[in-house]
């Protein structure tokens, strides 16, 4: 009985055995993992172009950026407005030099100057006391001035309300007529001259009479010239 004990032992032994060998076997062949794992690629961090939106755009050009003209970066012609006294020449207004008025300033009259109920209070002014009358004054042309602007009319206080009396500005040098008006009571005539070739200005005023009317016809009014400027 003894015997069969120790030859089941053996037998369970031996059964174990080949058990443990199978086993090791089995795990003899099964895949063996790396040693060292692959390590996972870390995406590079990347630097984002910055979109339209962020960028800031080049500033485009605009009026206040632009660079400027010719026309715009030369200087200004000065302006200058003539007093009587910087006149060049002055021809009395009448006919005869015992019977003939002086031109006189608008700031040193001792009368209201108005034309077309607009007051003046720069420029010059002469009485005509008849029909035919005229009288003039020349300034020279400032250098570098482009415009002359002048405006002519009788005075509104003139006592005789049909006469028209002709203003003309014309270039003494060569008689040239630059511009004319024959204006009545309450008219005005704003003058604009391009100066930019005449070296003289010449502003006369004639009082005009009526077909067959005797120049000696007496009459009372005041010619003005106001708000000289060259510019």
């Amino acid at each position: 009985m003894f015997h069969s004990q120790c030859t089941g032992s053996k037998r369970r032994a031996a059964i174990i055995a080949a058990g443990l060998s199978l086993l090791l076997a089995a795990c003899s062949h099964a895949p063996k993992p790396d040693a060292t794992p692959t390590p996972t690629a870390t995406p590079e961090p990347t630097t984002a172009s910055p979109s339209p939106t962020a960028t800031t755009p080049s500033p485009t050009p605009s009026a206040s950026m632009a660079s400027p003209t010719p026309s715009a970066m030369a200087s200004k012609s000065p302006e200058w407005n003539p007093t009587l006294d910087q006149a060049v020449a002055k021809e009395k207004c009448g006919q005869e030099d015992w019977n003939s008025y002086s031109w006189e300033t608008l700031s040193g009259s001792d009368d209201v100057s108005a034309i077309a109920q607009k007051t003046y209070n720069n420029g010059f002014k002469c009485f005509m006391k008849h029909t035919l009358d005229d009288g003039s004054v020349e300034f020279l042309v400032p250098k570098d001035a482009k415009t002359f602007t002048i405006t002519a009319g009788q005075s509104d206080y003139s006592r005789d309300t049909n006469i028209t009396v002709t203003f003309e500005i014309s270039d003494p040098i060569s008689d040239k007529v630059l511009d004319t008006a024959s204006l009545r009571l309450n008219e005005a005539k704003e003058f604009s001259i391009d100066v930019s070739s005449v070296p003289r200005l010449k502003m006369k005023a004639l009082v005009e009479a009526a077909p067959g009317e005797s120049r000696k016809s007496d009459i009372s009014i005041t010619v003005i010239w106001a708000d000289p400027k060259f510019s």
